[in-house]
Formats: structure tokens, C-alpha cells, sequence
């Protein structure tokens, strides 16, 4: 495990690594220090239960990446596609119940 120093500014390290702190690994490796993904809400907020739907979840921080999806009741997980710094888009799936995801 190696720990960050606290209040690093996003950006991009060269990374190296060392198991005696002599011998370090070629060639280095990036790393890329990103801010916390923040999503402040939905549009629309209420969908119907047939699924198929899409939603757009809006906020701040948002990185195009792979891996970037949207869970769903905890569980479903989708591709969310990436539309700005701001704003990603997922399909809804069909969910078997009503209420808050």
C-alpha cells in the first residue's frame, strides 16, 4: 500500500516502484490523480417500471473512463455514457419494484 499525501492537486505522477529502495522498476508508470466524482441529480426523476428508459445524472468531476456505469437497486449495474465533465447518461434496466435507485 502506498499512501498519498494529502491536498494533491489533480494531475498526472510518474510513478516507479522499489521493493528495497534502490532497484526501481523501468519504465515508470503514470498515475492519474482525479478530484471525487460528485452527482447532484437526475433528470428525469420518476420513470416508469418497463425499464428501457434514459436517465441523465448530472454534477461534477465526471472523467470519461472505462469502467464508468450506473447501479441500479444496488445491484444492476449499466455502461453509462460518458456526455461532458458534467453529465453521464445510463439506460434504465427493468427493475422489479418501484422506489428510490
Amino acid at each position: 500500500i502506498c499512501p498519498l499525501p494529502p491536498k494533491m492537486e489533480p494531475r498526472t505522477l510518474s510513478l516507479t516502484i522499489a521493493n528495497n529502495c534502490q532497484d526501481f522498476a523501468i519504465p515508470p508508470l503514470d498515475l492519474n490523480l482525479l478530484l471525487p466524482l460528485e452527482i447532484h441529480s437526475t433528470w428525469p426523476q420518476n420513470l416508469l417500471l418497463r425499464g428501457k428508459s434514459t436517465i441523465y445524472l448530472v454534477g461534477r468531476n465526471i472523467v470519461q473512463l472505462n469502467g464508468l456505469g450506473c447501479l441500479f437497486d444496488r445491484q444492476i449495474l449499466v455502461h453509462a455514457h460518458f456526455i461532458n465533465s458534467t453529465t453521464i447518461q445510463c439506460t434504465v434496466p427493468i427493475l422489479l419494484n418501484s422506489g428510490n435507485v
